[in-house]
């Protein structure tokens, strides 16, 4: 038998995946791709967060860029793109993550 966090837990769980399912990320790459040709690749990911209080799903979006793009003209690019996308997708929660390398 599950706790009631437990099944809180596993509601939104599946909340998640339900919202995964929606966003057609294909389409929304190829906008990306058409509106910023500049990445190098494109990720966008939903993240259960907690606090070990309260308990979020976060969306995050992570940008490689070409290694000839300069960092104060990624960081100009970055945030247009993320203002677009929180309207593209009436999120105004999505971070943008720096790329770290491989």
């Amino acid at each position: 038998m599950l706790t009631k966090d437990q099944k809180i837990t596993l509601l939104q769980a599946t909340v998640l995946q339900l919202k995964g399912r929606q966003l057609d990320f294909e389409k929304l790459s190829r906008e990306v791709a058409i509106n910023y040709p500049d990445p190098l690749t494109f990720n966008f990911a939903y993240n259960l967060h907690t606090d070990f209080i309260t308990q979020d799903t976060i969306p995050y979006l992570l940008v490689e860029w070409y290694p000839e793009i300069k960092s104060k003209d990624r960081e100009v690019k970055d945030k247009a793109r993320t203002l677009w996308m929180q309207t593209k997708l009436n999120l105004d929660t999505i971070v943008m993550l720096p790329w770290k390398g491989k």
